[in-house]
């Protein structure tokens, strides 16, 4: 068990050292940081769409149904409480 917690503090002071490595700017973090966005495969305009259409009708149902449910509750209760 000692020896695995070495193990751990050993990884959690490598990665440490890596955090705070001082021979990194800012300058080539934010080019980094635009390299790795260039990989990203964004959405066409189409999918943002039909995605965005998909999430509104579907909040509309659930809002539907939720609504629906409410009703008959308080309704159930007012008969229940007559």
């Amino acid at each position: 068990m000692f020896k695995a917690l070495q193990k751990s503090v050993l990884k959690l002071k490598k990665i440490k050292k890596l955090i705070y490595n001082k021979n990194m700017s800012i300058v080539s973090y934010i080019k980094d940081v635009a390299s790795e966005t260039r990989n990203i495969k964004w959405p066409t305009r189409r999918q943002v769409i039909s995605y965005t259409l998909i999430v509104i009708v579907l909040s509309l149902l659930l809002a539907t149904y939720i609504g629906a449910l409410d009703a008959a509750f308080a309704k159930l209760l007012s008969i229940l409480l007559n």
